[in-house]
């Protein structure tokens, strides 16, 4: 999508933007009754699909303009040497697009652990929930369990650190050059 040019080029980019003009809410419904038929519901292959799908346009976005940002004579070089689109791809271009691949899968990783509409609807059985669904039963119409529920707050936050940490330099190049446009 960076590099090739192709009719609806454009139209393609500025409508997985718009996506996110409307509130997931109101997909609530559809995909519920479309999960329903397929056999989806209460799965977590339905919930890697949703979250998949609600951030595939951002991510898509973001390494588009991280993919622009790499020198297009670097690949022309190649190709001169010899080399395969697919040689390219795997030891040029990915390499130099480390920052952006990392921070797209920070921020999936993310919002899929921190998601609390789809899980609550989708999931049925309690076997199935996700952590953000099993923190949501410490609290009750009357009463609060505020120990346990802080604790399980601190005990949910602690991968996401773990996985944010190490590559919080990474995670920040990606998303200044994500943000570039040339």
């Amino acid at each position: 999508m960076a590099r090739y040019q192709y009719p609806g080029r454009d139209v393609l980019a500025r409508s997985m933007l718009f996506i996110y003009v409307f509130p997931t809410v109101l997909l609530l419904i559809p995909i519920y009754k479309m999960f329903q038929n397929s056999g989806l519901l209460d799965t977590h292959l339905g919930l890697i699909i949703i979250y998949t799908a609600l951030s595939a346009p951002f991510c898509t976005w973001l390494l588009t303009s991280f993919f622009r940002t790499i020198p297009i004579e670097l690949e022309e070089a190649a190709t001169v040497d010899g080399a395969s689109k697919m040689t390219i791809l795997l030891k040029i271009t990915f390499p130099l697009a480390a920052p952006g691949i990392v921070t797209v899968a920070v921020y999936s990783f993310v919002i899929a652990w921190g998601e609390y509409m789809f899980a609550s609807i989708l999931l049925l059985s309690n076997s199935k929930r996700t952590v953000t669904l099993g923190l949501a039963t410490l609290t009750a119409e009357q009463y609060i369990e505020w120990g346990p529920l802080l604790a399980g707050s601190m005990l949910i936050i602690v991968p996401v650190i773990v996985l944010f940490f190490p590559i919080a330099r990474q995670f920040i190049r990606g998303f200044i050059g994500g943000a570039l446009k040339q």
